[in-house]
């Protein structure tokens, strides 16, 4: 993704004891990035509203899931260089606890209004 000057904080994962660091929020352009990923697999229905119990394609999921871990985590160990790919070669454990991480950071991003609740 993209690499600017921005906030971080720190975690120590539970699984390793690794140090992880995330940006505190997403930029537009990394936010626009990750919600493609998941448009690409939404359909909409004739009214262009996505149905509300449709099923995504599991890889898609998980390209979204990881485009957010990639945008979001800035270093591991103090290394920036391949931050993502280094969390991949790490216990699946750790990976799980900086995907939890990185969802807040996303989460964070949606206005509470236009977050998808079931009624």
């Amino acid at each position: 993704m993209t690499t600017t000057n921005r906030p971080t904080r720190v975690i120590t994962t539970k699984v390793g004891g690794h140090t992880v660091e995330l940006h505190t929020y997403l930029t537009s352009r990394e936010k626009t990035t990750i919600d493609k990923i998941i448009a690409a697999g939404t359909t909409l229905g004739t009214d262009n509203a996505v149905n509300a119990d449709q099923q995504f394609n599991a890889g898609v999921l998980m390209d979204f899931v990881d485009g957010i871990c990639s945008a979001v985590v800035a270093k591991v160990n103090g290394v920036a260089e391949n931050a993502f790919d280094t969390l991949l070669d790490m216990e699946s454990g750790v990976l799980d606890e900086i995907r939890g991480e990185a969802q807040k950071v996303y989460d964070a991003s949606v206005p509470l209004e236009a977050r998808s609740t079931k009624k």
